[in-house]
């Protein structure tokens, strides 16, 4: 028998033992067979003649027993071929699903191979190789990355140091990075499925926002439009914001502003001089030499109804404050 013969014998006699033992109660005692009883005949003959030299009949159990032991004494080195055969059982089988199911598959594996030639004393003398071997066959390669710059930082060198560590804390940290990339998949599919609403990039400058009132359009206003008469963008425009002019109604906004204050944000207007008194606006009409543009109906503040010119870009209103105005006077300029 080789050592290897042995160490298979011994494993299946202590298998039968713990089933013997199994059956023990406080009034029963089974009989348990002896090693020599365990081992054939003819083997017993040829172990006695050519490694006990001395008649079969004549060996002890105790001779049998420590003859058996002896295939557990093997030479602790470490050889290339014991690292070869150690790096091809550790595999990481990712057709299961479960990683800690993965982890116990691949120790189950590595155990079967390192117990065959019993080379158990490998886990503890040679820690450190055992570590390495065991983090270059991880897989997913992502979960590799992540194990390998743990294991850099000087404050882990000691899960280095005890592969019995190193695979319990293997479990856990494989267990949350499972868990943490399954959320990561699961949030990509729905943004997947329903991806986010990104608003509109805002209007340019002088761009208009709501087109044309008469046929849609977005490149001009209504009342630039050569399908709408004058009288007809007039309606269009009363229709469209409640018979006022769009400058309308802006006094009433939150603040606490009056109607009479917009009259006061020119350059030099007092904002004393309308309290207390009555409401005045001044409107200013300008004679261009080009060609006149349509001309709308508008009420500036919600009080003055006019028809002025619109300017170019789409204002509705324009209106000199009373600073501007005496400013003009004065300079004779109007």
């Amino acid at each position: 028998m080789t050592k290897e013969d042995r160490r298979l014998f011994m494993r299946k006699y202590n298998d039968y033992l713990e089933q013997v033992n199994a059956l023990r109660t406080n009034r029963t005692k089974p009989f348990v067979m002896p090693v020599s009883a365990c081992i054939e005949h003819a083997t017993k003959s040829r172990v006695a003649d050519w490694e006990l030299r001395k008649p079969v009949s004549l060996v002890t159990e105790a001779e049998w027993i420590a003859w058996i032991r002896l295939g557990y004494d093997v030479q602790s080195f470490v050889t290339q071929k014991l690292k070869d055969r150690i790096r091809a059982a550790i595999v990481f089988d990712l057709t299961i699903a479960d990683v800690d199911s993965r982890i116990s598959k691949m120790i189950e594996d590595m155990m079967k191979v390192i117990e065959k030639n019993n080379e158990e004393w490998v886990l503890k003398a040679e820690a450190k190789m055992m570590v390495g071997l065991i983090t270059d066959a991880i897989r997913p390669a992502g979960l590799k990355e992540k194990v390998k710059e743990v294991l850099g930082e000087t404050h882990n060198k000691d899960l280095k140091m005890n592969v019995y560590d190193f695979v319990q804390w293997l479990r856990e940290y494989a267990t949350s990075y499972q868990s943490a990339h399954r959320r990561r998949r699961h949030i990509h599919g729905i943004y997947k499925d329903h991806p986010v609403r990104v608003r509109d990039a805002p209007a340019a400058a002088g761009e208009p926002r709501g087109g044309c009132l008469k046929c849609g359009e977005l490149d001009h206003l209504v009342g630039s439009c050569p399908k709408a008469t004058p009288e007809e963008a007039s309606d269009l425009l009363k229709k469209a914001y409640g018979g006022r002019g769009r400058g309308a109604g802006r006094g009433n906004s939150a603040g606490g502003k009056t109607p009479g204050d917009a009259a006061c944000r020119g350059a030099g207007a007092n904002p004393d001089r309308n309290l207390g008194g009555a409401k005045k606006v001044n409107a200013l009409e300008v004679k261009a030499e080009v060609a006149p543009s349509p001309k709308l109906a508008c009420v500036v503040e919600g009080v003055l109804p006019l028809e002025a010119t619109l300017f170019d870009w789409g204002s509705d209103t324009s209106v000199g404050s009373l600073g501007l105005v005496t400013a003009l006077l004065a300079a004779e300029r109007v």
